[in-house]
């Protein structure tokens, strides 16, 4: 779903509705009629809970950070340009340790 355009983010946050407008203006028009498309932020948020390990492994960091008022912000970040620094290890779902270049 995400594509070719993860490779490109090295930093974006707010609500999961504000990321799926960003994420919208970016997809073409087939991507927006997948099936695996989510149709809201609901969905959307559900779906990077799920693949936030998975993203992680590949060196991109979804976190869902404290509530302001009615706002759940989520940062995606990509540790190649900030959050973590390149060599760093991570643990695999198995417990084997990797380092990220």
């Amino acid at each position: 779903m995400f594509g070719n355009h993860a490779e490109h983010v090295s930093f974006q946050e707010g609500t999961a509705e504000e990321l799926l407008k960003k994420l919208a203006d970016r997809a073409d028009k087939e991507a927006k009629h997948h099936r695996a498309w989510p149709v809201d932020a609901t969905r959307l948020s559900g779906a990077l809970r799920r693949i936030a390990p998975n993203l992680r492994e590949l060196g991109i960091l979804v976190e869902f950070l404290p509530r302001h008022e009615f706002r759940r912000p989520i940062r995606i970040s990509s540790p190649t340009r900030g959050t973590c620094s390149a060599g760093s290890p991570i643990r695999s779902r198995a417990g084997a340790q990797r380092h990220v270049h």
